[in-house]
């Protein structure tokens, strides 16, 4: 063989590798890219998630709060059917010894 023939199978070889490790580049290249586009998206979902769950948390506090007024205010009304009770239970005392037939 000639050397002619040596130094264009030699280029072509080294063309090759070239071409290879070009490939390979671009590859890993478009690895790194989907990887950050993978990163920004579960970024961005995670940031949602965070936002929804202060919002669920705010509606939370507030049921909360609601709850704890009514129980409150069930509290207030249970005293006042307990004041009104005595109350109707003295006038009828008082009647009873006002009037003993009624």
């Amino acid at each position: 063989m000639s050397i002619a023939l040596w130094i264009i199978i030699a280029v072509v070889a080294v063309l090759l590798v070239l071409a290879a490790t070009a490939v390979i580049r671009s590859r890993r290249e478009q690895r790194r890219t989907q990887q950050r586009v993978e990163a920004r998206a579960r970024v961005s979902e995670a940031t949602r998630l965070e936002e929804v769950a202060a919002g669920e948390r705010h509606e939370a506090d507030e049921h909360f709060e609601r709850a704890r007024r009514a129980a409150e205010e069930a509290k207030a009304h249970s005293a006042a059917a307990d004041d009104a009770a005595s109350q109707a239970s003295e006038h009828r005392q008082r009647a009873e010894r006002v009037d003993p037939d009624r």
